[in-house]
């Protein structure tokens, strides 16, 4: 058995406020350490207010913002508030801010290196904050993708073509319901892989939901579908679900209404 440790340290930073000559300067850093970000996950990042003597400082009652900002053209991507960790009393928290950066704060951004700056606010007075003692107010961030899979959308269909067919067949036409074909990303998966289809239904739809898929690389109107999952829906309203499993490289929804159907197949998402 191999056993590989995996380690989980608390990602901390210095910061530097009220910077002041009178007051001696002990050790110093040479450089602030550059920070990384990954998207995919939740990314928290502690903050410690210090002065040049390196002591904490107390900020109970002061706020404090986060810039991301793009180091080349000078936008600002981001701003967020930090949490004041500090609550004036414990001296483990004192001059301790966290920054919480979510999934979604840094999922549009180009994965590269950023500007940061932390802005204080104290007597309603807007302050610098140092990345270090040599009055540096900036630091370097770095946005990192391909180490977690990031969160992405389903699809959501909403348009379904009408196609006829049993022209000259007894018991009449009948109408299909076809949506365009969706890439079911067969290069991620392996056998038995699921996908879920969900249905949302309104008004008492009665008629059938067929799933259908393909080994196709590209559609055309040549293309061999084959029924993956047949789903009968009688009076349905609401949302219903399937899990189909396999690897495919297409799929699409087929739904047909009976002739006395008065409902609504409003939307399927699918996640493959």
């Amino acid at each position: 058995m191999l056993k590989v440790p995996i380690y989980i340290y608390e990602t901390g930073v210095t910061i530097y406020s009220d910077l002041d000559a009178g007051i001696p300067q002990g050790y110093s850093p040479m450089y602030q350490k550059d920070l990384v970000v990954y998207k995919g996950v939740t990314n928290t990042i502690r903050f410690t207010v210090k002065n040049q003597d390196q002591k904490p400082q107390t900020i109970f009652g002061d706020s404090f913002e986060f810039h991301l900002i793009d180091a080349t053209s000078g936008t600002t991507h981001l701003l967020k508030p930090l949490t004041v960790v500090d609550d004036g009393s414990t001296t483990a928290t004192k001059g301790v801010v966290e920054l919480t950066l979510n999934e979604s704060d840094v999922a549009d951004k180009i994965s590269k290196f950023y500007t940061f700056a932390v802005a204080r606010t104290t007597d309603n007075v807007k302050k610098v904050t140092y990345s270090n003692t040599y009055f540096d107010a900036s630091g370097r961030l770095e946005i990192k993708d391909g180490v977690y899979s990031p969160f992405t959308d389903s699809t959501e269909i909403t348009t379904f073509n009408p196609e006829t067919r049993n022209f000259y067949q007894a018991g009449g036409q009948i109408t299909d319901y076809i949506s365009s074909h969706y890439d079911a990303n067969p290069e991620y998966k392996r056998m038995n892989s699921v996908h879920t289809i969900a249905y949302y239904t309104s008004n008492n739809y009665n008629g059938e939901l067929k799933i259908q898929a393909t080994l196709d690389l590209q559609p055309s109107t040549n293309t061999s579908w084959a029924d993956i999952k047949t789903i009968t829906l009688t009076n349905s309203n609401g949302i219903g679900y399937h899990n189909i499993r396999g690897i495919f490289n297409w799929i699409r929804i087929v739904h047909t209404p009976t002739d006395s159907n008065a409902g609504t197949l409003d939307k399927v998402v699918i996640r493959s």
